[in-house]
């Protein structure tokens, strides 16, 4: 279900929110707040969230997000997924909590995601049957017990922040999982580069299989939610991550 959000800013103080799940997103702000900068939450329930409104006036740097991304992603936890389900996008995303990283990739974000998108007439079938093969090849291709981090979850360019020198954090789409989801979705849009990647393995080494192919694997996911929302237009280069590792 898409869900219908309205925003309206209040004298560049602050920000209203109004969609079905802002509880949830309030959920994931105050969980994210204890590591990293997130606006500040001055009210919120079921069906909206008043929140602090932060101007962009500098100039990301590449630096601080490598290393503010490295300290989210150094918070562990034994299971994969979270305490509570959470969005991406307008989209509810489970996170029943697993001790296999591959079930839990493989059931609760592609299975699942794919299944709403076949449901919706946004994927067609045989790329669905696609996914399934990809799916069935998982333990092949990822690790089973990688250290399940904090993610964002949705880390691109409207998603993150700068002001005065700080970076800020927004709408994300919490859970515990393998940190290269995160970095695929970093590559996917381009949202940083070299330098990032370089620091980031400075504190939290990149394995050299993200590079050779994992970040392809991992990039199917927001694929399916962007072929969710958005059809077609995203549906030839989901295709060719599905028939590379299918």
């Amino acid at each position: 279900m898409l869900i219908d959000t309205n925003f309206l800013y209040h004298n560049k103080r602050a920000v209203l929110k109004q969609h079905p799940y802002a509880a949830i997103e309030a959920k994931m702000l105050l969980l994210l707040g204890k590591y990293v900068n997130v606006p500040k939450l001055f009210e919120y329930d079921e069906k909206k969230i008043i929140m602090e409104y932060i101007p962009t006036d500098c100039i990301l740097d590449e630096n601080v997000s490598a290393r503010t991304l490295a300290h989210l992603h150094s918070q562990h936890k034994e299971k994969y997924g979270l305490e509570f389900d959470t969005t991406i996008g307008p989209f509810l995303q489970p996170n029943g909590q697993k001790s296999s990283w591959v079930e839990f990739f493989r059931d609760q974000r592609l299975l699942y995601m794919g299944k709403a998108a076949l449901e919706e007439e946004a994927l067609p079938k045989k790329h669905y049957e696609l996914l399934e093969r990809v799916c069935k090849k998982l333990p092949s291709l990822i690790p089973d017990t990688p250290k399940a981090s904090l993610l964002h979850g949705d880390v691109w360019s409207g998603n993150v922040l700068c002001h005065e020198e700080k970076l800020y954090l927004i709408d994300p789409a919490l859970y515990y999982g393998h940190n290269e989801v995160e970095l695929a979705f970093i590559m996917m849009f381009e949202t940083f580069g070299k330098i990032f990647f370089d620091v980031y393995n400075e504190t939290v080494p990149i394995e050299k299989d993200f590079f050779d192919y994992r970040y392809g694997v991992y990039q199917i996911y927001p694929y399916l939610v962007h072929v969710r929302i958005y059809g077609a237009m995203y549906l030839n280069a989901l295709e060719r991550l599905l028939l590379r590792f299918a």
